[in-house]
């Protein structure tokens, strides 16, 4: 496939071991060698294109066993193609490609849906605007600027966890929109008029996707609607030649609270396993200031050099 898809299973036929191939691969080299075989599935799985050089004596070194072993079970019993070099299972290969195929189309279709569900969430606003130029029989009806976004109500539609009911949210925004009216007054028109944008970039602010925490979101709102003190008919974000709200938000989250974050321990190495390394240089032999080591915990190889500091 043209994108390379990180795939962490495969399935295991649950009648492998009825297979012609794999009787004989038992009858020769017993349950050890069963072992063996799956191992070598599962290190070729990560591996692009899944395909590994046949370098048996580092293959050997990495699952702890003798290296006549590994080659005879990958040359042996037609469980994997050898050629020029490098060896593969036609199966796994085939299988992988059907699972990457499987995760680009669902990635595929969320993308579509989710943008479907911003065109009719901005359709549903359009046509919310327009309702909301009624008037209002009693003045005294009109709704008040003392908390004029909502904002506790819309966020009390978000769970302790940060997690946004998208359906509330937006229900919420529209009864507000609704219940938002002017006396006709000019002075009022202004200000609703202030008020109603600031509602609407309220509610495509708590409702942007990402994970967000309540307070930031809450923060950037709060800034950039802010009303401009040589315009007060004017905020923030409307002096913009261009304002995307999902992307602000990003930056935001990157930016203004980055000095929020705690700073990440600096690392004295850079240590790569033994299937990344022969992923990334194609070899298994060491390059530039890297040396190989034993894992105490997992008690396989890996490769390390330290970090060279800028």
């Amino acid at each position: 496939m043209d994108e390379q898809v990180r795939i962490q299973y495969f399935r295991h036929q649950a009648n492998a071991q009825k297979d012609e191939k794999i009787i004989q691969l038992l009858r020769k080299e017993k349950w050890h060698g069963y072992g063996i075989y799956w191992a070598l599935l599962e290190f070729l799985t990560p591996i692009k294109d899944h395909k590994a050089k046949t370098d048996y004596d580092a293959i050997a070194w990495d699952l702890r066993v003798d290296e006549a072993t590994v080659k005879r079970i990958v040359e042996d019993y037609g469980l994997f193609v050898v050629r020029q070099g490098m060896f593969w299972s036609k199966s796994l290969t085939a299988q992988l490609d059907e699972i990457a195929e499987t995760i680009m189309r669902k990635k595929a279709a969320a993308s579509k849906a989710g943008k479907s569900s911003a065109g009719k969430r901005k359709a549903s606003n359009d046509a919310t605007n327009d309702r909301s130029t009624d008037v209002a029989e009693n003045p005294t009806d009109v709704a008040t600027s003392a908390d004029p976004l909502n904002i506790n109500n819309i966020h009390g539609l978000i769970n302790e966890k940060d997690n946004i009911d998208t359906r509330s949210v937006v229900s919420s925004c529209e009864d507000v929109q609704r219940n938002s009216v002017s006396d006709n007054t000019p002075m009022q028109d202004e200000v609703s008029s202030v008020e109603s944008r600031r509602r609407d970039f309220t509610c495509e602010a708590m409702i942007c996707e990402g994970d967000y925490p309540n307070e930031m979101r809450k923060e950037f709102v709060a800034y950039w609607t802010q009303t401009l003190q040589e315009n007060p008919q004017k905020m923030l974000f409307e002096s913009k030649a261009a304002f995307d709200i999902p992307v602000r938000l990003a930056q935001w989250s990157k930016t203004e609270h980055a000095s929020k974050r705690p700073a990440r321990p600096k690392k004295k190495e850079q240590v790569w396993t033994y299937g990344r390394y022969l992923h990334f240089y194609n070899t298994t032999a060491l390059k530039e200031n890297w040396q190989t080591r034993k894992n105490e915990a997992t008690g396989e190889m890996e490769y390390y050099r330290p970090i060279k500091e800028e």
